[in-house]
């Protein structure tokens, strides 16, 4: 990438960007996953070659999906969602009786340290590893939620797993 003109971007070093005349490229690399953001198609096509000659890829064309966040496009714009990833989850999480709220966190809730027998070891920290991914690219709203639970990660009780799912 580099070799190529591609600079490592500082603050997230799997963003690759490249400027030539007032175009600007931007590769982002996640593993196995990949998007290039461009506005000129014959510029995405050279980088779709030069990276296909230096590694094994599968071009799937028009991205839909990168990292569990649906790409919608519209005559307006382009917006994201992770609604596949929320459904996704309810599913893999639907024994916990998860249920949908508008409000993520109730005032009401006074969560306090357990000295109680521990409930759910497993489960509560998978249920909030799901809720931190989905607060950190689409979903803020939930974050004061999500790092108040995020405290009883080690020894959640009743209450925390309520107030949880």
């Amino acid at each position: 990438m580099i070799k190529d003109g591609f600079t490592i971007n500082e603050c997230d070093k799997c963003v690759h960007t490249k400027t030539v005349e007032n175009a600007c490229t931007i590769v982002c690399l996640y593993i196995e996953d990949m998007l290039i953001l461009e506005t000129n198609i014959e510029v995405i096509k050279s980088t779709k070659q030069m990276l296909s000659n230096n590694f094994d890829m599968k071009d799937i064309c028009v991205a839909n999906v990168v990292l569990e966040i649906k790409i919608i496009r519209t005559p307006d714009g382009i917006s994201l969602s992770q609604s596949y990833y929320v459904d996704k989850m309810i599913e893999i999480f639907k024994e916990h009786w998860i249920k949908k709220n508008t409000n993520p966190f109730l005032s009401h809730n006074h969560l306090r340290k357990n000295t109680r027998t521990t409930t759910r070891q497993l489960e509560y920290p998978q249920i909030i590893g799901s809720l931190i991914y989905l607060m950190n690219y689409t979903r803020s709203d939930i974050t004061y939620a999500v790092s108040k639970l995020n405290r009883y990660t080690s020894n959640p009780n009743n209450d925390h797993l309520t107030a949880l799912l």
